[in-house]
């Protein structure tokens, strides 16, 4: 008499296998003395201590996206090309390798690109573009001169006054805008 194959059986102790040793590969991301770490665990300690930062952030770039698709606002490839040309000249100053950088930070190229165009998006969106006055450069210049670069000539500091006085307008330019946003969008948080 031939027996009959149970494939039920067969298929079930394959899939059990199967779990157990994604389970051991993949819910495990160390092993510290034959005590394992597991993901959740890792995940869960992961999210306590930055993950709040994280979600806004994410947050933040869906806003932005959204509200750049809204506007058909875009930043084209030659702007972020330029800006990552300007960064490897920067860092090739510096003696530093923009490759070497990136790796450093746990960035990829296509990160960095990414973070440029929301960072071009956002100037485009939040109307970024303020004019600094005279006056704004002679009391910023007063303000400061104790700490400003010795050596600088008048027009070198004057630069260097604009150039921070347009990246703090920047800057508020941009949490107002975002702050704006985020109290017409419809955020769920779970």
């Amino acid at each position: 008499m031939v027996k009959k194959i149970d494939f039920s059986r067969i298929g079930l102790t394959v899939a059990a296998v199967v779990l157990a040793v994604g389970f051991y590969w993949y819910g495990m991301v160390a092993m510290v003395n034959g005590k394992p770490v597991w993901r959740w665990t890792y995940i869960k300690t992961m999210e306590k201590q930055v993950g709040e930062q994280v979600l806004e952030q994410m947050v933040n770039e869906a806003l932005i996206a959204v509200e750049a698709g809204k506007q058909g606002v875009q930043v084209e490839q030659s702007v972020i090309d330029e800006e990552i040309a300007g960064i490897k000249t920067r860092l090739e100053e510096q003696g530093q390798d923009l490759d070497t950088a990136l790796e450093t930070e746990g960035m990829t190229m296509a990160d960095l690109e990414e973070q440029i165009r929301m960072q071009k998006l956002v100037e485009k969106l939040a109307a970024t573009d303020k004019e600094i006055s005279q006056e704004e450069v002679d009391q910023f210049l007063e303000t400061y001169k104790d700490q400003l670069p010795e050596g600088l000539s008048e027009e070198e500091l004057t630069t260097l006054a604009k150039e921070q006085l347009s990246g703090q307008a920047q800057n508020e330019a941009v949490n107002t805008w975002l702050a704006k946003i985020k109290e017409e969008a419809k955020i769920s948080y779970r």
